[in-house]
């Protein structure tokens, strides 16, 4: 009996630390030029976005990455476009003196970053922003979408980086585990002192 009173009490509070994960959106946004696909863009405001959950972000001080999600681009009034390459959130604690945020694709590297000394306790697990500062991006690079390759000529001396965390709607089942463990063990009490009474 008491072997199983641990197992339930063990059980409960692994799936209560998973129960902690959410729905993270990291952007990174500025007024660039460039091309996607066969159409140019110039000094169009730029927003990078990529969807991810904060269960996913790994690293140790220094380097941080969350690269399960997807990304999307939205230039100017357009339409928002996915990434067809696999791209990540990462962010780099001691990069050039600062520290520096962004969105990159896996094979190009950075798409476009923001530098700031605010990134140097940052993790990526947590909401922040909007933090501006310099701008990073890889002049010339193609990254892959859905509407052809998306390329960057020049970028605004300055980006801006948001990360927005939200509860998850739909409760996990780790979640819903804790709940049906609880609700076990409250009929086993239950049973067990009716069966005294009698």
């Amino acid at each position: 009996m008491k072997s199983r009173l641990l197992l339930g009490c063990v059980a409960a509070l692994l799936c209560a630390a998973a129960s902690h994960a959410a729905p993270i959106v990291y952007t990174v946004s500025d007024t660039l030029s460039g091309t996607l696909g066969t159409s140019s863009f110039t000094n169009q405001f730029v927003t990078v976005t990529f969807m991810a959950n904060t269960v996913n972000t790994v690293g140790s001080p220094g380097f941080y990455t969350n690269s399960v999600g997807s990304g999307t681009v939205k230039i100017g009034s357009a339409a928002v476009v996915s990434f067809t390459d696999a791209l990540q959130f990462f962010v780099n604690q001691n990069y050039q003196g600062t520290a520096a945020a962004g969105i990159g694709d896996l094979t190009n590297g950075s798409i476009l970053d923001t530098l700031s000394d605010v990134f140097k306790t940052y993790n990526g697990s947590i909401a922040i922003g909007p933090i501006t500062g310099p701008v990073f991006y890889n002049q010339g690079l193609s990254y892959g979408t859905t509407s052809g390759a998306l390329i960057f000529s020049s970028a605004g001396a300055n980006s801006t980086f948001t990360a927005t965390t939200s509860a998850a709607v739909t409760p996990e089942p780790s979640s819903l585990l804790l709940l049906g463990t609880g609700l076990l063990g409250t009929m086993g009490m239950l049973r067990r002192r009716m069966g005294h009474s009698a």
